[in-house]
């Protein structure tokens, strides 16, 4: 935005156009952006990937929910785009799953996603971390159509036959090994 630069970090309100919380991406402009461009530019995905999750991961350690839904947007592309399948997975799923600014649209992607993979570990996943969702805020367990699914696949892990996905710990570096 053209007026970003002549306004405060706090301003609510653009004093010259208006626009609500106009200064919501400029710390991660100003912090992230050409060393994120430079990576892409020099088609080094890992690196931009890691910078982005790092920038998103403190976008929402500072509440900036508006920065943070834009990086989202961006890690999401350079997950699909590097084939950074459990990332992909781990990050919709997080999105779907964040009860104040989630998208359930995520979740529907994430499900689909690991289907469209053949990664019935992904899909795993995804169900326990609905379910678990579910579970918190609406006091409800997996929904009628899904049971099935998520009986053959548990069943399958304890055959042996599926080792399920355990993404690292939270953190901003969770993906640096």
């Amino acid at each position: 935005m053209d007026c970003d630069a002549d306004i405060e970090y706090n301003v609510q309100e653009c004093p010259f156009c208006g626009l609500d919380n106009p200064v919501a991406l400029r710390w991660f402009k100003e912090s992230y952006q050409l060393e994120i461009d430079s990576a892409i530019e020099d088609n080094d995905l890992m690196l931009a990937a890691k910078i982005l999750f790092q920038s998103w991961y403190q976008a929402g350690s500072i509440h900036d929910f508006y920065a943070w839904g834009e990086i989202h947007r961006q890690l999401i592309d350079i997950y699909q785009e590097a084939k950074m399948y459990d990332r992909l997975i781990y990050q919709l799923c997080y999105s779907a799953t964040f009860y104040e600014h989630g998208s359930p649209q995520d979740g529907y992607d994430a499900l689909r996603i690991s289907k469209e993979l053949g990664r019935e570990d992904l899909e795993l996943y995804c169900y326990d971390e609905f379910d678990g969702f579910n579970m918190r805020y609406y006091n409800k367990g997996t929904p009628e159509n899904m049971v099935n699914r998520v009986k053959e696949l548990q069943q399958k892990v304890q055959r042996g036959e599926l080792i399920e996905f355990t993404p690292p710990e939270f953190g901003e570096n969770m993906w640096n090994n």
